[in-house]
């Protein structure tokens, strides 16, 4: 679903957020793959802070301002320096 609708609106390079095991995995690049996009992921130093804070912060209902500049940043990075042109929120839960 995010694939077709990225797509349908017109994107074609999309960063992707979440937790460390989410964006090192292959599902969101084979199916924006399937739909023509391509899939750009933080560097290895900015996936295991994002993972810490989903999993340290977020989970726990912790909502920290730095976490939120810290996302930002992240993001324009990946627009201004990889050219995406939208980004998956994405996330993985268990229970």
């Amino acid at each position: 679903m995010v694939a077709a609708r990225a797509a349908g609106r017109g994107f074609r390079r999309l960063g992707l957020t979440g937790t460390r095991w989410l964006v090192e995995s292959e599902l969101y690049p084979e199916k924006l793959a399937a739909h023509g996009l391509e899939c750009v992921r933080p560097n290895a130093a900015e996936r295991e802070e994002i993972s810490r804070i989903i999993m340290d912060e977020l989970v726990g209902s912790t909502f920290r301002p730095e976490a939120v500049a810290t996302l930002q940043a992240v993001i324009g990075r990946m627009r201004d320096e990889e050219g995406c042109d939208a980004v998956i929120l994405g996330c993985t839960r268990s229970r």
